[in-house]
């Protein structure tokens, strides 16, 4: 396990500074810095598939091929628990995270130029540069999306390819988000702010289990270990009562 102190920025955003005027002579008031530790402890997580003996013979490239799709496979568990794990034997997903500032969006099932300044309004101004993560399926509202004199802003030609950012910040589109018009279909993400704690691996084995040996087949397995999750456990809370994240989603409408 990773131990690493972070700052109580609930009741206070510089973690219990008290800044006070003293007259000449005046005794200042006490304060403290108030420090919490957050741990991060590792998880193994495993893939694993059975080839037969007489493919791996036939065929020199067998085990580089299978190898290749353990790792695509075990990096999409990864990412995945990353965007929703419950941090139950894996990292603290982004969207159940206290960290994630939800917006409310203008339209059920829909991403329009009002939900882009809402979100924008509302990203931590601070640390390294945030990028969007959005449901492929987004493409078209991406593409008819207009400002309040019904101009387009992001794709203007049909000519011209798909813009690779929105506001300035780079667009990628995500297989693993939540469909269209559920929380979390369009995230704002500041990923500095997002820990990983890496372990061992990823590590490959080739064995056999059970009848293997009888029915010709030869296993192989991909395995490593690692932990994560945002290093907030809230939105940050600024003097003036505002609160921004560094993890934006976009949400259902508001009742």
């Amino acid at each position: 396990e990773v131990m690493l102190p972070k700052l109580n920025q609930k009741d206070n955003q510089f973690g219990g500074v008290t800044v006070s005027w003293i007259q000449e002579n005046e005794a200042a008031p006490e304060t403290g810095t108030k420090l919490e530790m957050l741990g991060w402890s590792t998880n193994e997580v495993e893939a694993h598939i059975p080839l037969s003996q007489k493919l791996i013979t036939n065929w020199s490239g067998a085990t580089g091929f299978a190898q290749s799709l353990l790792r695509d496979a075990l990096n999409a568990e990864l990412e995945t628990a990353i965007l929703r794990g419950n941090g139950v034997k894996k990292p603290l997903g982004i969207l159940p995270s206290k960290a994630t500032y939800a917006v409310s969006r203008t339209i059920a099932g829909d991403f329009t130029f009002e939900d882009v300044a809402a979100m924008v309004e509302r990203r931590l101004l601070r640390g390294d540069s945030a990028f969007w993560l959005v449901n492929q399926l987004l493409l078209s509202r991406l593409m008819k999306m207009t400002d309040g004199n019904g101009n387009l802003i992001w794709q203007s030609s049909a000519r011209e390819g798909a813009p690779s950012s929105l506001y300035g910040m780079p667009l990628y589109f995500y297989p693993h988000s939540p469909a269209v018009g559920e929380f979390g279909d369009v995230l704002l993400v500041q990923p500095s702010y997002y820990l990983l704690k890496e372990g061992v691996g990823p590590l490959i084995d080739f064995g056999k289990v059970n009848t293997d040996f009888l029915q010709g087949l030869v296993r192989i397995r991909v395995l490593m270990s690692i932990g994560g999750g945002p290093w907030l456990d809230g939105p940050f809370k600024h003097a003036n009562g505002t609160e921004t994240s560094p993890f934006l989603a976009l949400d259902l409408p508001s009742a």
